[in-house]
Order: structure tokens, then C-alpha cells, then sequence
């Protein structure tokens, strides 16, 4: 009865954050990253008021339809699983956060991402699916419990990830002893190769434009790179250094464009992001420029690099307090940070209180 109580005020939760994320723009016209973490604080505080008697695990997350890429939260739920080329393994290997409603809960929040690939198959599960009666002996009354989560694995491979093929292999050989659901998350391949011919052209472009940028040639780099970009914007390595030739160029309005064009089908690259949040800086448009650093936060609360870049920033736009906090958290990460260290020593000349 706890269980079901518990799945039914959740989902009550649940669907009055999609109802108002579907009302209203703040909600919806957000990054990702900032809609999870929300959600799930929100989703939280609402188990933790029944004091520990009624605590929910689970994998929470959105997927990117058009990348492939998945952003999610795992509390205390079985590990989620990747098929991909006939092997199935975890793509998660510790546990990040306690159950919801768990009293106390003061990890840092952050964002886990996966990118998939064509032909790929994310399985997520309840515990039911490794809760196993291996076998029993009816007169003795005991029985045995499989302990050993790669079984499951096994099955997964066996079905090539087919959820009802899954169901009936394991079933057939063992005895089922708790609720048993599954989720799969599948991403078509609906890619198309290039020819020998157009790599060839696309590496000799880079060349060229490699030797213009050494000769701090950048306009006529940046010409080049542009018309290769124009023909292969799916090409990892021709927006690359797209970027880099206008960031050499200072042309950081030109870079930071690129960057988002660029990121709207590569989300997962958190040094992209972080060009373009360096660009926006510069070109001192800080909201969005915070924003994107932010995101990197979410992903990854340790990164030195970002959270300096970020305390900077908020002490730029006189968010003193803020900036204070980063850089407290830096310099408990690395207690000499030069660049960490001179901002508190700015903070304090243009902020006495701190």
C-alpha cells in the first residue's frame, strides 16, 4: 500500500509540473539542465514532508528527440542499461542520490548525460527484474535469490533488447517474487556517410585553414571554414574550428553564434558550451553567458575551469554574493587558485561586507 500510495502521489506531482511547463514559457523555455534539477527539488520536498515514511526511487530525465542525447537524474533506482552492438552493460557505476523523501538529502545536484548513438537501446527497470527465485526447496521452505545483476544483462543480450522477448526469458526459467516493469528508449539510424571523396575535401579544408590561422591569415581562414560549414554543419571538427578561427580572429559575436547553431544538435559537449559562454562574456552579453555556465554547473559541480568563469562573471554584474560562494567552493577544491583568489580580492575592494 506504501508503494502504490507513494506512485500516486507522485504521479499527481508529476503531472502538475508538465501541466505547467506546457502553460506557461518560463517553465518550458529553459534549458534542460535548470528544468530537471527543478523538478526534481520540487518532486522532493514533497516526499520529505511525510518524514521518512513514504520514500520513491526512480530515473528521472528528458530525452533530446532530435540528438539522441538524455539528461536524467538517477535516486536510489536499478542502473540503467545501454544495448548497443549486441552487448549490454550499465552506463552508470555508483549511486549519485538518495530516494526521494530521504531526510537530510545535501548532495550537490547535478546532471548525468548520455549521448546515443544510432541503433542504440536504453533499458530502465524496476528491481523486480533482478529479484529472481533462482530455485526452492518446498520442504525445507527456503529458497534462493539471485544476488547477481548481470543476469539481467544476459537476458537483454539474448533478446537483443526486444522488452517482451526479455519478459519471456526470464519468466520461463525463473520465479518472479516483486513488481516487474521495463522502459525502453531506442534512437533509429537514420544516418548517411559520407564519401571517401568528401572527407578527403573537408580534411584538405582543414588543412588550408590550419596553415592561414598559423599565418594569423584569419579572414581568409574564417571564409574558407565558412563555406565548408555551410555544406557539412553536421561535421564535428569544421564547426570546431570554425570557432576557434573567429575566437583567434576576436570575432566572439561570430564564434558564439556558431557555438549555439552548432549546440542545438550537440548539446553534449560541455567545452562547446563553454566556448560559447566565454564568447558571450566577451561580447558582454553576461545573461545568457551566466546561463551556459550554469548548465556546466549542473553537469559538472567540480569543473575549476567553469565555476571560475562563472564567479567572475557574477562579480562583473555585481552579484556579489553569488560570486562569493563559487569562490569559496573553488579554493576549498584547490586552495591556491590564482584566478579564484583575485576575485575575492576584487570582491572585497568592491564589496566591504565580504
Amino acid at each position: 500500500m506504501q508503494g502504490a500510495g507513494g506512485v500516486l502521489v507522485l504521479g499527481a506531482v508529476f503531472q502538475s509540473i508538465i501541466q505547467r511547463t506546457v502553460s506557461y514559457s518560463a517553465h518550458s523555455e529553459v534549458p534542460p539542465e535548470f528544468w530537471i534539477k527543478s523538478a526534481f527539488k520540487e518532486m522532493h520536498k514533497i516526499f520529505e514532508s511525510f518524514d521518512g515514511s513514504m520514500l520513491i526511487s526512480l530515473v528521472f530525465g528528458l530525452v533530446d528527440e532530435r540528438s539522441g542525447l538524455v539528461y536524467f537524474m538517477n535516486a536510489e533506482h536499478p542502473w540503467v542499461i545501454l544495448y548497443r552492438d549486441g552487448v549490454a552493460d550499465f552506463i552508470e557505476h555508483d549511486m549519485k542520490f538518495r530516494k526521494l523523501g530521504t531526510s537530510g538529502l545535501e548532495n550537490e545536484l547535478f546532471i548525468s548525460t548520455f549521448q546515443m548513438m544510432a541503433g542504440d537501446f536504453l533499458i530502465i527497470g524496476s528491481d523486480g527484474k533482478d529479484d529472481l527465485i533462482l530455485s526452492k526447496d518446498e520442504k525445507k521452505d527456503t529458497r534462493i535469490i539471485n544476488e547477481d545483476e548481470s543476469l539481467f544483462l544476459k537476458r537483454v543480450e539474448e533478446a537483443k533488447g526486444d522488452l517482451n522477448t526479455i519478459f519471456k526469458l526470464i519468466t520461463d526459467k525463473f520465479e518472479l517474487m516483486d513488481d516487474f516493469s521495463l522502459l525502453s528508449i531506442s534512437y533509429p539510424d537514420d544516418s548517411t556517410e559520407m564519401s571517401e571523396e568528401e572527407i578527403e575535401k573537408i580534411e584538405a579544408t582543414l588543412r588550408l585553414a590550419r596553415s592561414l590561422v598559423g599565418k594569423h591569415n584569419f579572414k581568409d581562414a574564417i571564409k574558407m571554414l565558412k563555406e565548408a560549414y555551410e555544406e557539412n554543419k553536421n561535421r564535428t571538427e569544421v564547426a570546431q574550428y570554425l570557432i576557434k578561427a573567429y575566437m583567434k580572429g576576436r570575432a566572439y559575436k561570430e564564434a558564439s553564434n556558431i557555438c549555439k547553431e552548432f549546440l542545438e544538435k550537440n548539446e553534449l559537449d560541455s567545452n562547446l558550451l563553454f566556448k560559447a559562454s566565454f564568447c558571450l562574456k566577451m561580447n558582454h552579453e553576461f545573461k545568457e553567458a551566466i546561463e551556459l555556465a550554469e548548465r556546466i554547473k549542473l553537469r559538472e559541480p567540480f569543473n575549476v575551469r567553469n565555476l571560475t568563469h562563472l564567479a567572475d562573471m557574477y562579480a562583473y554584474t555585481k552579484n556579489y554574493k553569488r560570486s562569493e560562494k563559487l569562490v569559496q567552493k573553488i579554493l576549498h577544491i584547490e586552495p591556491e587558485n590564482k584566478g579564484a583568489l583575485k576575485i575575492l580580492e576584487r570582491l572585497e575592494k568592491e564589496n566591504p561586507k565580504i
